[in-house]
């Protein structure tokens, strides 16, 4: 394609389009996560892999898993707050599930140490 042809493609979509592809797609990724972290709750199992140490393996059990899982979920629902009709809103939104994340994985780790 050349640059004149990508020019008028770009054109065409209309900024309510991107929107939406963008929201569509921030969506699929939150489904993902929700979705893990719903398995990991379930299961009462996790597992994942450690960049630290040479890409380790990590496997929970029980309660640690409950809570990397219930991290997992509201990671995975940050993402949805791009349908909030306003920014100040969506700030609230994924600041809110951020927080709720980091509470959940940092349980994990000390459920972990116990």
């Amino acid at each position: 394609m050349t640059n004149s042809e990508i020019e008028e493609l770009s054109t065409k979509t209309s900024p309510d389009q991107n929107k939406l592809v963008l929201r569509l797609l921030m969506t699929m990724i939150g489904m993902t996560f929700v979705a893990l972290g719903v398995l990991a709750i379930g299961t009462e199992h996790y597992y994942g892999i450690t960049t630290k140490r040479g890409w380790r393996e990590i496997v929970l059990d029980g309660e640690p898993a409950i809570a990397m899982g219930f991290g997992l979920v509201c990671l995975g629902a940050a993402p949805f707050g791009v349908w909030m009709p306003t920014a100040k809103k969506l700030i609230w939104w994924m600041t809110i599930f951020f927080v709720l994340a980091g509470t959940g994985f940092a349980s994990s780790y000390f459920l972990g140490k116990l």
